[in-house]
């Protein structure tokens, strides 16, 4: 099984090489892990959203989804692990309002529920 998933791998990085994307995917235990040199893009006076634009823009030919999708999945994961909200949306650079409206939508009642009840549950 393992040698499938590096040959897998091996192919991905010959294609990833090929397309000059500076991307490569690095095996370490059971985990895979994407290494990338970021393009180089002007970042003072451009928001957050204008910044993922550029990178998914950069990235598009070879990655099937947007970059941004990548700060969605961050957003909802420090919900599901429980980090406050103030922190996660400090970290992400808007309010706790946007933080709750905007990433909050994506989880199910059932994951709110749940993660409601082990935050009253916690110390």
């Amino acid at each position: 099984m393992n040698e499938k998933i590096d040959r897998t791998i091996a192919i991905a990085n010959n294609r990833l090489k090929h397309a000059k994307l500076g991307i490569t995917i690095q095996r370490i235990g059971n985990g895979l892990f994407l290494r990338a040199t970021l393009p180089r893009i002007r970042i003072e006076g451009r928001t957050h959203e204008q910044l993922g634009r550029a990178v998914s823009k950069f990235f598009a030919r070879e990655i099937p989804f947007e970059c941004y999708a990548l700060r969605y999945c961050w957003a909802v994961r420090t919900i599901l692990f429980g980090l406050d909200p103030s922190l996660a949306a400090r970290q992400m650079g808007h309010s706790v309002e946007v933080h709750q409206r905007v990433y909050h939508r994506w989880l199910a009642e059932k994951i709110q529920e749940r993660n409601h009840h082990a935050l009253k549950a916690s110390p």
